[in-house]
């Protein structure tokens, strides 16, 4: 009895996609409420803007957990890629194997 198992390398690269996508889409929405929180300035003086600014850029900055969250999901999606690339190629071998029987 043999033992293998079955995969759909496609579906490693479509759930890269679609993390790609969301890390996309978040990016943009962290940049444009980047902005609006800048722009608040204008109109918004004194201690409690200086405050929430100071904590939106905590937020907003590279050792926060929302940018480890984002870099931990680039980082799967690289994994998912390389993994379908892998069975990519396990699969082309086995086929050129069976056809050189």
């Amino acid at each position: 009895m043999s033992s293998y198992i079955k995969v759909n390398y496609n579906e490693f690269e479509r759930a890269a996609n679609t993390i790609d996508s969301y890390i996309s889409r978040q990016k943009k929405n962290m940049s444009l409420v980047s902005h609006e929180v800048h722009s608040m300035g204008a109109a918004w003086k004194g201690e409690d803007y200086q405050s929430f600014l100071l904590k939106w850029n905590k937020l907003d900055d590279s050792d926060s957990t929302t940018y480890a969250f984002m870099k931990s999901l680039e980082s799967y999606a690289e994994v998912l890629r390389y993994s379908a690339a892998q069975y990519k190629e396990a699969q082309s071998k086995a086929i050129q194997k069976a056809n050189s029987l």
